[in-house]
């Protein structure tokens, strides 16, 4: 995802997909505008936040602006993917034409995660958007974080700024239905991701 540049918030924030980033490309648009994003079509063709703000770039860093700080939010990597599996398959955004057990999906996870390029798109690790080097980040927020998040936007800006959450599941906690194997797997899965995350979250929970 290319990063979004916020002049009122002095912010270059470079977004990870089930990191809250739909809830947070809608907040900056809010902040920059004034009133809340609401799709819109131009010849017919639906626009969204990620036409406006860009959906798969990888990390690339940019040259920062004056004042700005570069921030990210991350999150757990077995609960990022608990997150994609209760939204892509239970709720089945991505559109599998049955439900896929969620073991059954950790067994089969290389061949699944190729199935299309939403899924590997919502799957990859989190390297791949914030980079392998955070010391770039002025700011890193755990996703269980955001209220801090809030309070420090809200600094930066002199305003009140509010996050909403979006494109969540409403379904309740899979965790549970991850058996031991499974979950030891999720984590040899996202190794670099939890190796890069140590200092915020460790396999252990």
């Amino acid at each position: 995802m290319a990063p979004i540049i916020n002049k009122a918030t002095r912010t270059v924030y470079y977004p990870a997909p089930k990191c809250a980033s739909v809830t947070l490309r809608e907040l900056y648009f809010e902040i920059e505008n004034g009133y809340p994003f609401r799709r819109f079509t131009i010849n017919g063709e639906a626009m969204d936040l990620f036409w406006l703000y860009g959906h798969g770039e990888l990390f690339a860093p940019i040259d920062v602006p004056p004042g700005h700080d570069v921030i990210a939010v991350v999150r757990d990597p077995v609960d990022r993917f608990l997150s994609f599996y209760r939204w892509g398959v239970i709720d089945n955004h991505c559109n599998f034409e049955s439900p896929i057990e969620i073991n059954d999906f950790v067994a089969n996870f290389a061949t699944l995660l190729n199935r299309t390029a939403k899924i590997r798109f919502h799957l990859s690790a989190q390297l791949m958007f914030i980079g392998t080097d955070l010391s770039r980040y002025d700011r890193i927020f755990r996703i269980e974080e955001l209220a801090d998040l809030e309070r420090y936007l809200s600094e930066r800006s002199q305003t009140e700024v509010r996050i909403r959450r979006l494109n969540t599941s409403t379904r309740q906690s899979i965790a549970s239905e991850l058996t031991p194997a499974s979950r030891a797997r999720l984590v040899e899965i996202y190794r670099e991701d939890y190796d890069l995350l140590k200092d915020f979250y460790s396999p252990g929970g």
